[in-house]
């Protein structure tokens, strides 16, 4: 059976039913919206607890893919706060460990002139 008999079928039964049955009115309604997704291929609209169960799953998927993404951001984060707030480190791992700043300045110290003031 190909999509049009289908739909005639559906079309069919919902004039049969009539206004005044309990699914004709309501078969009426959503027909537009059938012959829609059945001419786009999509498949009929799930119910009112498939539509729940699918949201739930959903929202259970999303979360746990935020925590994720939450998760790796905050470490990635950490490291580029570490990278941006120990830059000395980096340039005394880069020179082998040796604190060449800290060397020049003891060594400045150590052979400043002395000034004595005479009396």
């Amino acid at each position: 059976m190909d999509k049009q008999n289908e739909l005639a079928i559906l079309q069919k039964t919902a004039e049969e039913l009539g206004p005044d049955s309990y699914c004709g009115p309501w078969l009426l309604s959503i027909l537009p919206q059938i012959v829609a997704d059945m001419l786009d291929g999509l498949p009929p609209a799930p119910t009112m607890y498939a539509s729940r169960e699918l949201s739930i799953s959903l929202l259970v998927n999303a979360r746990y893919e935020a925590e994720q993404i939450i998760t790796k951001a905050k470490a990635e984060a950490a490291q580029i706060l570490e990278h941006a707030r120990n830059p000395l480190q980096r340039r005394r791992n880069a020179q082998g460990g040796k604190n060449y700043t800290a060397d020049r300045t003891r060594i400045a110290a150590q052979t400043a002139p002395v000034h004595v003031l005479a009396p």
